[in-house]
């Protein structure tokens, strides 16, 4: 969901919630969470490293560094547990502009994150994450090359060795790009690097959204409003090269996700009809926009659909505020 769209889930009391018990996927990677791990082939000439991170109660970020023939390649993967399928859904941001859905199932003793071969949709990698044994993590990568072929065959199987917690601050800077986004992306470009806030009517929350840069490509808008406990969202925008326009995910600190698209104006940003779906399946649909976008603020405008009507639940003016993603 568009971060923007938080503001009016709180205004219609969704965002009041205390945060979540774990998911079986965060349980499932808790010695890894808030940890790097790295290893190095024979082959490279630095090591591969990953950072396993909370994103948001109870969705996990990944950060990767994987040295290849043509330079260092990174992306960042952010998963989340749904209940209803019993699966792990899967989404891959990468420095080569690509957006990778997957999903991956958990065992008895380990993560298993599939992947798919884009031509045909076949799977033919299994990557699975196991135990970790003191300073150790057990990875194992099993590659399909058809029946003829033996199957299912192990390609890799390594030992992670636990890194020290600067590496993932590290990695994560490496991350940020410089901001050549595609065309749709400039559309932030006023609000890039900066932090902007705006109060609810009637209230004294305020809600402060932060936006910055992703591997170059893509544009991060981290959010909270304060509180006990904080309520806090992430979105991520990107250009999809198929529709022409905005691409947006996002995930929020009480365990709500969406997806949705957007379009370009000659005033801001047309968010279309779109479904939040909460962790107990309820599901709402909005729209809205962004509109008089300047190095000054920008304002937003979201409704609701209530009984097949739409109804403006929230009107906000964002002006420039300090925070800890500001330049």
């Amino acid at each position: 969901m568009k971060s923007m769209l938080s503001i009016a889930m709180l205004a219609s009391g969704l965002g009041s919630a205390g945060a979540l018990a774990n998911s079986p996927l965060t349980d499932a990677l808790s010695d890894y969470l808030g940890t790097c791990w790295a290893n190095r082939q024979p082959q490279q000439y630095a090591d591969e490293i990953y950072c396993f991170e909370h994103l948001e109660n109870d969705f996990v970020r990944i950060l990767r560094q994987n040295p290849g023939p043509h330079g260092m390649f990174y992306n960042e993967e952010h998963l989340f547990w749904d209940a209803q399928d019993a699966r792990i859904h899967s989404v891959m941001y990468t420095s080569g502009g690509h957006v990778i859905e997957s999903d991956g199932a958990l065992g008895e003793d380990r993560v298993t994150l599939f992947g798919y071969r884009e031509e045909t949709g076949e799977l033919f990698l299994r990557m699975h994450w196991g135990p970790v044994t003191g300073e150790s993590a057990s990875f194992i990568r099993e590659q399909y090359l058809g029946e003829d072929y033996g199957g299912w065959i192990t390609e890799d199987e390594r030992v992670f060795t636990r890194q020290p917690a600067a590496t993932g601050e590290e990695l994560a800077s490496t991350l940020s790009g410089n901001a050549t986004f595609g065309e749709a992306i400039e559309a932030f470009s006023p609000l890039m690097g900066a932090c902007w806030s705006a109060s609810f009517d009637d209230s004294a929350a305020v809600d402060t959204h932060c936006f910055t840069d992703l591997l170059g490509r893509y544009v991060r808008d981290r959010h909270v409003v304060p509180g006990t406990p904080d309520y806090s969202g992430e979105t991520v925008f990107h250009y999809d090269r198929e529709s022409g326009g905005l691409v947006f995910r996002y995930v929020n600190s009480i365990g709500g996700h969406s997806i949705g698209s957007a379009t370009l104006t000659d005033n801001g940003i047309e968010f279309g009809e779109e479904t939040y779906t909460s962790p107990d399946g309820q599901e709402q649909t909005f729209r809205g926009r962004y509109y008089d976008m300047s190095d000054a603020g920008y304002s937003s405008q979201t409704e609701q659909l209530v009984d097949g009507e739409w109804v403006v639940v929230s009107e906000q003016r964002f002006t420039r505020a300090a925070g800890p993603d500001a330049e």
